[in-house]
C-alpha cells in the first residue's frame, strides 16, 4: 500500500516521551525490562526530534516528512518504507537500520552513518549524501537521480541497477562496490576512486571520469559512449566489449587494460598509455592515436579504417590481422598500423597510388573468397607469409567491390612479392586483377584450390600468360599446413625462374 492510501495518526508529545523512555529501559535490561518502540504508521512530519535516541525500534511506513532528526539514534532501526522526504538527517546514526523502500528524497544526510544499511529500492532523488559514511549498504534499485554523494564513502556498497543519472560523485570513495547494470549516465565522477570496483553492463554515457581511479575495475559490457575520462587511471581494468564509441581517454593511463572486442569508435586517445594494453578485435575506426604509447600492447585483429596515428608508439606491439576497411567494403587485411595508414591511402587517393606504382616490398598479396568455414585456410596461407619474413595483406572478394578499390589492387599487386591466388569459391577472381594481370609481368600469381572443390577451377577468367601459374591443389584438415608449405616451395621455385 503507498503512503498516501495510508491513515496515519499522531502521538503527543508525552505519549512521544514515555515511548523512548519505555525503549531505553528495554535496551538496557536486554528485553527484560520495558518494551520495545513501536512507531508504525505514526504521523511524526516536521517534527523535532534532534537527539532522540531509538536504536532497533520500529518505525516501519513512518511519515517523517520534513522531520529535524539532527543528531538522532537510529541505528538497526526498521524504517522500511519510510517517508523521510525533506528531513534533516544531519550526524544521524543509521548503521545496520532496514530503509528498503524508503522516500528519502531531497532529505539532508551530509555526514551520516549508513555503513551497512539496507537501502534497497529507497528513493534518494536530490538528496545530499556529501561526505556521508556509506560503506557496505545496500542500494540496490534505488533512485539516486541527481543525488550530491560528493566525498561519500560508499566502499564495498552494493548499487546493483541503482539510477544515478546526474548524480554528484566529486571524490567519492567507490572502490570495491557492485555497480553491475547501474545507470551512471552524465553522472560527475571526476576524481572518484572506482578501484576493484564492479560495473558489468553499467551506463556510464557522457559521465565525466576525468581523473578518476578505475584500476582493476571490472567494466565489461559498459556503455561510456562520449564519456570524459582524459587522465583517468584505468591500470588493470577491464573493459572488454564496452561500448566506447566517441570516448575521451586522451592522456588516460591503460597499462594492461583489457579492451578485447571493445568499441572505440571516433575515439581520443592522443598521448594515452597503452602499455601492455589487449585491443584485440577491438574496432578503432576513426579513432585518434596521437603520440599515444602502444608498446608491448595486442592490436590483432583490431579494425583500424581511418586510424590517425602520428608519432604512435607501437614497439614491441602484436599488430596482426588488422583490417583497414570499413564493414561496408571489401576487407583488406593487414598486419602492421604503419602498413595499414600507408595502404589506406592507396585505398583513398588515386594520387598517391601513381607515385608508389613502382616501388618494391616484401608483401605478399593473398586474394580469394573466404567463407567463415574456411578461415583456417587464411590463417595458414599468412602463416607461412609470416615465417618468411614477409607481410601478408589480404583483400577478400565476398562484398561488392566500391569504386576506389580496383586501381589500389592493381597497385598491391605490382608492389607485391607474389599473388596468392584462391579459386576455390566462387567469385574468387577480383574483376579488377583480370583486368590488371597484362601489366603485371613481374609478379608471380599462384591460383590455389582445395581438392574437395566441386567444380572446375576459374583460373580460365585470366590471361594465359607466363607469370599465371598453373593451380595448385591443398587438402583441408590435419594436412593443410604441410600443404600449404609445399605450395609456397614451389611458388618461390617458379618466381626465381620467371625473374631469371
Amino acid at each position: 500500500m503507498r503512503q498516501s492510501d495510508r491513515s496515519f495518526h499522531k502521538i503527543s508529545e508525552e505519549a512521544r516521551t514515555q515511548l523512548v523512555a519505555k525503549h531505553r529501559l528495554w535496551l538496557q535490561s536486554e528485553g527484560a525490562e520495558g518494551e520495545r518502540a513501536a512507531l508504525d504508521g505514526l504521523d511524526l512530519s516536521r517534527t523535532h526530534l534532534s537527539g532522540i535516541h531509538l536504536p532497533r525500534a520500529s518505525l516501519n511506513n513512518t511519515k517523517l516528512q520534513g522531520a529535524n532528526l539532527w543528531s538522532a539514534t537510529l541505528g538497526e532501526a526498521d524504517l522500511s518504507g519510510a517517508d523521510l522526504s525533506g528531513a534533516n538527517l544531519l550526524g544521524v546514526d543509521l548503521r545496520g537500520a532496514n530503509l528498503t523502500q524508503a522516500n528519502l528524497s531531497n532529505a539532508i544526510l551530509t555526514g551520516t552513518d549508513l555503513s551497512d544499511t539496507n537501502l534497497s529500492g529507497v528513493c534518494l532523488t536530490e538528496t545530499d549524501l556529501s561526505s556521508a559514511h556509506l560503506s557496505g549498504a545496500d542500494f540496490s534499485e534505488a533512485n539516486l537521480v541527481k543525488a550530491n554523494l560528493n566525498r561519500a564513502n560508499l566502499s564495498g556498497a552494493l548499487l546493483k541497477g541503482a539510477n544515478l543519472t546526474g548524480a554528484n560523485l566529486w571524490s567519492t570513495n567507490l572502490s570495491e562496490a557492485n555497480l553491475n547494470g547501474a545507470n551512471l549516465t552524465g553522472a560527475n565522477l571526476i576524481g572518484a576512486s572506482l578501484r576493484n570496483a564492479l560495473l558489468n553492463g553499467a551506463d556510464l554515457r557522457e559521465a565525466n571520469l576525468s581523473g578518476a581511479d578505475l584500476s582493476a575495475a571490472d567494466i565489461t559490457g559498459g556503455i561510456l559512449t562520449k564519456a570524459y575520462m582524459s587522465d583517468a587511471n584505468v591500470w588493470s581494468a577491464n573493459l572488454s566489449n564496452a561500448d566506447m564509441k566517441l570516448a575521451d581517454l586522451s592522456r588516460a593511463k591503460l597499462w594492461s587494460v583489457g579492451m578485447r572486442g571493445v568499441d572505440l569508435k571516433s575515439a581520443n586517445l592522443d598521448a594515452a598509455d597503452c602499455w601492455s594494453a589487449n585491443l584485440s578485435g577491438a574496432d578503432l575506426s576513426r579513432a585518434s592515436l596521437r603520440h599515444t604509447n602502444l608498446s608491448n600492447a595486442i592490436l590483432s585483429g583490431a579494425i583500424v579504417y581511418g586510424v590517425s596515428a602520428r608519432d604512435t608508439n607501437l614497439r614491441n606491439a602484436t599488430q596482426l590481422d588488422l583490417t583497414i576497411t570499413s564493414q561496408s567494403d571489401p576487407a583488406v587485411v593487414v598486419d602492421n598500423l604503419e602498413v595499414a595508414e600507408f595502404v589506406s591511402q592507396l585505398l583513398a587517393y588515386a594520387g598517391v597510388r601513381a607515385v608508389l606504382d613502382s616501388v618494391s616490398s616484401k608483401i605478399v598479396l593473398i586474394l580469394g573468397r573466404f567463407s567463415t568455414d574456411r578461415k583456417n585456410v587464411l590463417a595458414a596461407i599468412r602463416g607461412q607469409i609470416r615465417r618468411r619474413g614477409l607481410t601478408p595483406a589480404t583483400v577478400e572478394c565476398a562484398r561488392p567491390t566500391r569504386s576506389a578499390l580496383p586501381g589500389a589492387v592493381e597497385t598491391l599487386s605490382k608492389m607485391s612479392r607474389f599473388i596468392i591466388l584462391d579459386i576455390t569459391e566462387p567469385d574468387g577472381i577480383p574483376q579488377e586483377l583480370a583486368t590488371a594481370v597484362p601489366n603485371l609481368h613481374n609478379t608471380p600469381i599462384q591460383p590455389i584450390q582445395s581438392i574437395e572443390a566441386q567444380g572446375p577451377a576459374m583460373v580460365t577468367d585470366l590471361p594465359n600468360v607466363e607469370w599465371v601459374f598453373d593451380p595448385l591443389a591443398y587438402e583441408d584438415g590435419e594436412q593443410l599446413p604441410a600443404t600449404i608449405e609445399r605450395i609456397f616451395q614451389t611458388v618461390e621455385a617458379r618466381s626465381r625462374e620467371l625473374t631469371g
